[in-house]
């Protein structure tokens, strides 16, 4: 066993930390996402992952664990690591998500021709005027925005 007086103290351990996050660490991490070597999302997404998460997620509510954790954040340490981790970060990503061939951008795109079409499917349906030819294009706008939806859902999309 080793002594602990002989390990690091705590501020060189901080130091070499902070030193670590502003050189190699942002490359390491962004080459391990890229090449992470195992796939997380089918055992992540499997029946069995999902059964224990919901398991081990109802245990820590009945014996007061999600409780306590949350008493022991508490609204201050809450909205200052919000404000640190967050702040910094908010306008970039939402810059970067909206630039061209951003999700923003991507998403906007998708809506903005899936309502297209379905305003032209809507014109389509019925010329006819009153009540039966309003019904015949809302149920056709209707119709064309939820086959839109159901094919986003189906290519892993929301």
């Amino acid at each position: 066993m080793k002594n602990p007086s002989s390990y690091k103290s705590a501020a060189a351990a901080a130091a070499n930390l902070v030193a670590a996050a502003n050189s190699t660490a942002p490359g390491k991490y962004v080459a391990g996402v890229s090449n992470p070597g195992v796939d997380w999302a089918t055992p992540a997404g499997s029946e069995a992952a999902q059964a224990a998460m919901a398991s081990g997620l109802s245990a820590a509510i009945a014996d007061g664990r999600v409780k306590a954790g949350i008493a022991r954040a508490g609204n201050t340490k809450w909205a200052a690591n919000a404000k640190a981790k967050g702040g910094s970060t908010y306008g970039p990503q939402l810059a970067k998500s909206a630039a061209p061939g951003g999700a923003y951008s991507a998403a906007a795109s998708q809506n903005l021709a899936d309502m297209q079409a379905a305003y032209t499917a809507a014109e389509q349906a019925s010329s006819a005027a009153g009540f039966s030819g309003n019904m015949a294009r809302q149920n056709a706008y209707i119709a064309s925005m939820h086959a839109a939806k159901l094919a986003r859902e189906a290519a892993g999309g929301r």
